[in-house]
């Protein structure tokens, strides 16, 4: 039988204890946004806050009102960069409040 030092349990622990985690909070952030902020999937505020690899919703809410103006998302249909619409800027100013 192979013995793993405990150092090295640890560290796999953490990894596992930490992808649960960030699977979770992806799901919280998943939630704020189809439901409280009431996104669809096509709509592009969607596709920058799912696409952008934010995992938490702090993330969104630790972005400052410079960052928040100079938003934009991958459009799934062209493939081309594009800014986010000022009503959605709009919704992520709302959020932080």
């Amino acid at each position: 039988m192979v013995q793993i030092p405990d150092k090295e349990k640890k560290s796999g622990l953490a990894e596992v204890q930490g992808s649960v985690m960030t699977a979770t909070c992806r799901a919280v952030l998943i939630h704020v946004v189809e439901n409280i902020l009431q996104v669809i999937p096509d709509d592009p505020l969607y596709q920058f806050t799912i696409g952008s690899g934010f995992d938490f919703t702090s993330d969104l809410l630790s972005l400052s009102d410079v960052d928040i103006a100079s938003l934009t998302y991958t459009d799934m249909t062209t493939g081309s960069e594009k800014p986010l619409q000022i009503f959605n800027k709009n919704r992520m100013k709302i959020l932080k409040v």
